[in-house]
């Protein structure tokens, strides 16, 4: 008998043994979440293999950090560390701004506020004191050239609590770390032509913007697009007012056809709010552009109608007028729509929605061509009408209440991406001046189909930076309602991001979270229900356990 039992201990070391040895060469985890948060992206190990310097990470989430962030700030390590483990190049440094002499402090927080890092203030609980603390919800990403910061919580949406926005920012943060590894991997800044009337104020107002600071925006011309074209990445164009030269539609014809994406932005209407807040009345005007007609071979056109939205965004309006007082009140502007973008393209998905607009026209897409894709990218609210151009608009309009029934158009596409092969524009339209501009760079007009991918959207204002006499506004922001659209410009950095890279980053922010988060309200009604059923679940299992126990032992040894 005590043999037997020495041979049962050997054998149980033994077996324990291979266990941990086994443990510790397959080195293997298991991610039980639903949306699999804990689990490395393939190409997050794709993108950090391929960082030829060694990266650090900082982390700034440190010291004393409220309790509902510290769930997140677990996420952040196991992630970074499991990204630690597949690049010994990548280093993990944990910073607290808290710590360190009153000078260190004070120069360090200089800086962090230079690159435009803003701390948050919240209370944190400990023991029986509260204080209040400046959290720093950022990681910074740098080699030996470049730091990138990234806002944790920068995702976060209105009317959201925190824990639901703790919850989203751990989404989004795989993504937003790739991105700025990405950005740190490559040799230069992705070029991105502009071209157009409004290049130099989308070019100065783009380059002001920290969150495209990824790419670098040139202003351009036909003969700087030409000579550049094998350097160029992307292309915008913004029509307001003037139409495109000719030589600029020829150069961008050039260059788009050999497989460089394009972003359109058009106004078909020209009219503003400033003319009619002058004259208190004004006459909307459809333009005829003449490289309308190149949009149109790819199956796409602008209607010469205006859009009126119910969900809209506000202006300011007088309301007792000849008063010695005048007083003002925010009222919706149907012709101002907030756009809405298309959650099931990876392109447009996760924006903090909506996006601001002004004097918008509908997208026609039409049958043709069969060779080319067409996909809906952004789209007004359901409750719509439009109206034929040219149109005389007054603010009468805005002192009765809508009639929902005359919002019954749906919602209407301002917003598609395009592509496919078509047939080259120009083909037996080159005059002796376009042939000379080709040969004065030495580039030969393609007779075969073209590959296009463009983006055209319906409205130029949705990503012009605002500017007035003291300089720029960031994009999105809307003068009138003194508010920011965050959506703008991130539209206009995924729109770049999957032209030039792809959409692999952006399906990877597409991820959403099954979990539902505890309802307080409920729990604090029924709190000591479930305070005893937590407490008795488990002594009652036990209970039941140990009976049955005592139950097979009595019956194994009954005589």
């Amino acid at each position: 008998m005590k043999k037997f039992s020495i041979y049962k201990v050997v054998a149980s070391m033994l077996v324990l043994v291979v266990v941990i040895m086994l443990s510790v060469l397959l080195d293997t985890q298991w991610d039980l979440t639903p949306d699999k948060r804990y689990t490395l992206n393939p190409l997050a190990k794709q993108i950090v293999r391929s960082t030829d310097e060694p990266v650090i990470i900082t982390v700034l989430l440190e010291g004393n950090i409220p309790a509902s962030f510290r769930n997140y700030r677990s996420y952040l390590d196991h992630y970074l560390s499991e990204l630690r483990r597949y690049d010994d190049d990548v280093e993990i440094v944990y910073k607290d701004v808290t710590k360190g002499s009153a000078e260190e402090k004070l120069q360090f927080r200089k800086f962090l506020a230079s690159k435009n890092v803003v701390p948050i203030n919240r209370q944190v609980s400990s023991g029986d004191q509260v204080s209040q603390e400046l959290i720093f919800p950022y990681i910074s990403v740098h080699d030996n050239d470049e730091i990138i910061f990234i806002n944790l919580l920068d995702n976060q949406q209105p009317g959201q609590s925190e824990e639901e926005g703790l919850v989203e920012a751990q989404l989004a943060f795989e993504a937003k770390l790739l991105r700025a590894l990405r950005q740190l991997s490559k040799v230069r800044k992705p070029q991105v032509h502009v071209i157009g009337a409004l290049s130099q104020l989308i070019t100065e107002g783009y380059n002001r913007d920290e969150r495209l600071s990824g790419y670098q925006f040139i202003r351009s011309n036909p003969d700087l697009l030409l000579e550049n074209k094998d350097s160029v990445d992307a292309i915008i164009s913004v029509v307001k007012r003037d139409d495109l030269t000719r030589e600029e539609l020829l150069s961008i014809d050039v260059v788009s056809g050999g497989d460089v994406p394009m972003l359109w932005m058009v106004d078909k209407t020209q009219t503003t709010i400033d003319s009619l807040r002058r004259t208190g009345s004004t006459m909307a005007m459809g333009s005829s552009f003449q490289f309308e007609d190149y949009l149109f071979r790819s199956g796409v056109r602008i209607a010469p109608e205006l859009i009126m939205d119910l969900q809209s965004s506000m202006i300011p309006q007088v309301v007792n007028d000849g008063s010695a007082t005048t007083q003002t009140q925010m009222m919706n502007f149907p012709f101002h729509p907030l756009i809405m973008s298309n959650d099931l393209t990876p392109l447009a998905a996760r924006l903090n929605s909506p996006l601001s607009s002004y004097f918008v026209s509908p997208l026609e897409l039409l049958e043709f061509p069969q060779t080319v894709m067409k996909e809906v990218l952004l789209t007004t609210s359901p409750y719509t009408r439009s109206l034929k151009t040219p149109l005389p608009i007054d603010f009468g309009f805005m002192q009765l209440k809508p009639n929902p029934e005359e919002y019954q158009r749906g919602a209407l596409p301002i917003g598609v991406k395009v592509e496919g092969r078509v047939k080259p524009y120009f083909q037996n339209r080159l005059t002796s001046d376009d042939k000379a501009l080709l040969s004065k760079h030495n580039v030969p007009y393609t007779l075969d189909s073209q590959y296009i991918e463009q983006v055209i959207i319906s409205d130029a204002d949705i990503a012009i930076p605002p500017r007035d006499k003291q300089g720029y506004f960031p994009i999105g922001y809307n003068v009138l309602e003194g508010r920011m659209y965050d959506a703008n410009a991130e539209l206009i950095s995924n729109l770049l991001e999957s032209m030039i890279d792809g959409d692999d980053i952006l399906a990877i922010a597409q991820k959403t979270s099954s979990l539902s988060l505890m309802d307080k309200q409920k729990f604090y009604k029924s709190e000591t229900f479930y305070y005893l059923l937590l407490l008795a679940l488990p002594l009652g299992l036990l209970f039941v356990s140990y009976i049955v126990y005592h139950w097979i032992r009595k019956r194994k040894y009954a005589l």
